[in-house]
């Protein structure tokens, strides 16, 4: 059982945040083989955060990902990142990861995001 609610219509949730896990997400919603895949290139995306020391305080995952869609496109999400933390990941020698954290953090680079990981962040 998770923390998600029943759609209203068979396709939408009740409106207002749904506070759960990624395991509730996952116990709901990949429920076909593209949304497995979908989320799998997501949490691969959420990894590379967190290699890179961008480790979102919280994230929403929002669009038709959380829908009763079969083939979502995508997952939409939200991801807060303190400004502290983006200075601290910044404080680095290896330029690599210097261009990771530019790359994700430049809003003019979300739709290479979304091809590289089938997420769009918002």
């Amino acid at each position: 059982m998770t923390n998600i609610p029943n759609f209203i219509d068979d396709y939408h949730l009740p409106p207002g945040e749904h506070e759960c896990t990624f395991e509730d997400i996952e116990t709901r919603f990949l429920s076909t083989e593209i949304r497995t895949k979908r989320w799998d290139s997501f949490i691969a995306l959420l990894k590379r955060l967190n290699e890179l020391k961008l480790i979102p305080e919280a994230v929403l995952v929002n669009g038709s990902f959380v829908t009763g869609r079969n083939e979502p496109g995508d997952v939409d999400f939200c991801a807060l990142i303190l400004p502290d933390t983006i200075r601290a990941a910044l404080q680095t020698d290896d330029d690599h990861d210097i261009g990771g954290v530019q790359l994700f953090l430049n809003p003019d680079n979300q739709g290479a995001i979304r091809n590289l990981f089938g997420a769009h962040l918002l």
